[in-house]
């Protein structure tokens, strides 16, 4: 496939989709990467990188010819040229958020504050002692993560550190907890029953709202009264992992989000697909951005040009256009060869 690439007759999405072949774990995933290796991403990816090098040229004879009569860059067809380009390019991201649990596994992160229980609820999912359980808080101080197929679909299991004040390592932990609360397709916010749930939301990160809500050791006696509760619409289960009351329904409600979050993927039309893809994508709109806003503050065009040029390199790292020895080499990293 590294050849194939080397002689022009596959692209870099193309010799990707071959990997995401051989790794597919669903329908799903097995037609993303057809799609992917049919070259459907590659030329939409083509055309929009065409758009913007005919923004570019204009530009550029604008500034070759700026002494001759008649040579003006029509500064607002540009601006509406990158807005639909930023259009198709939101378009594109917010696609490769929806694909990436067929790609990758569904994200179940488990946060909560301290001694909720969520490490014990952790290996209790996993029927396996996998997370050290202490009475001390602070114990859980990074992000610890299990394959756990839930109801059929490919899941990644998270169990955090608890979200509180803390410095230190501990800081470095509860953020990194926050990060893969936000980054989750499911959130299970895990509270001490005998606690309300109202401190535990207002701890999670600003715009981070649970799915699913655990008042955990339920044999220690019954939840205290809560009047606010989980969020409107957010179901809540007892549980014990002594007993074992409310793990069968937990299970069952997880591995409902999780297909949920799986077929989220079903019928996109996506334009790039696995991180690498897209944050050569991101990239590409950052640049985008600023030349947009460039252009409409009158900023010499060869000032915006430095962005729109940026723009153009990032879009043709997706496809390999414009791509490094050193890209290629991770990119075939995944490759097993000589079996």
């Amino acid at each position: 496939t590294r050849r194939a690439v080397a002689g022009g007759r596959m692209d870099l999405v193309q010799a990707e989709a071959v990997a995401l072949l051989g790794e597919a774990t669903s329908p799903t995933a097995l037609a993303l990467a057809l799609d992917a290796l049919g070259g459907a991403p590659s030329a939409r990816i083509a055309g929009l990188r065409a758009a913007l090098l005919d923004v570019l040229a204009d530009w550029e004879a604008t500034l070759d010819f700026v002494e001759d009569d008649g040579v003006v860059a029509d500064r607002d067809a540009a601006a509406g040229a990158l807005r639909a380009a930023l259009a198709a390019m939101d378009e594109g991201l917010a696609h490769a958020d929806a694909v990436r649990p067929a790609l990758e596994g569904v994200r179940v992160a488990l946060v909560g504050p301290p001694n909720a229980g969520k490490s014990s609820l952790f290996n209790a999912l996993l029927d396996r002692d996998r997370a050290i359980v202490r009475p001390e808080p602070g114990t859980t101080r990074d992000v610890i993560g299990e394959l756990l197929p839930m109801g059929g679909v490919p899941a990644m299991l998270l169990d955090t550190a608890g979200l509180r004040a803390a410095e230190g390592v501990e800081a470095e932990g509860v953020a990194r907890a926050g990060d893969a609360a936000a980054r989750a397709d499911v959130r299970v916010l895990v509270v001490d029953g005998r606690e309300p749930v109202g401190p535990a939301l207002a701890a999670l990160p600003p715009g981070v709202r649970p799915d699913v809500v655990v008042r955990s050791k339920a044999d220690l006696g019954d939840p205290v009264a809560d009047p606010d509760g989980p969020p409107a619409g957010v179901p809540a289960f007892a549980c014990s992992v002594r007993d074992g009351r409310g793990l069968a329904a937990l299970r069952a409600e997880l591995a409902s989000r999780a297909r949920t979050a799986l077929h989220r993927a079903d019928g996109v039309a996506a334009l790039v697909a696995g991180e690498r893809q897209s944050r050569a994508l991101a990239a590409a709109r950052a640049r985008v951005d600023a030349a947009l806003a460039a252009v409409t503050a009158d900023v010499p065009l060869d000032l915006a040009a430095v962005d729109l040029r940026a723009a153009i390199d990032h879009l043709g790292q997706i496809t390999g256009a414009r791509v490094t020895e050193e890209v290629m080499d991770r990119v075939f990293a995944r490759f097993c060869v000589g079996k």
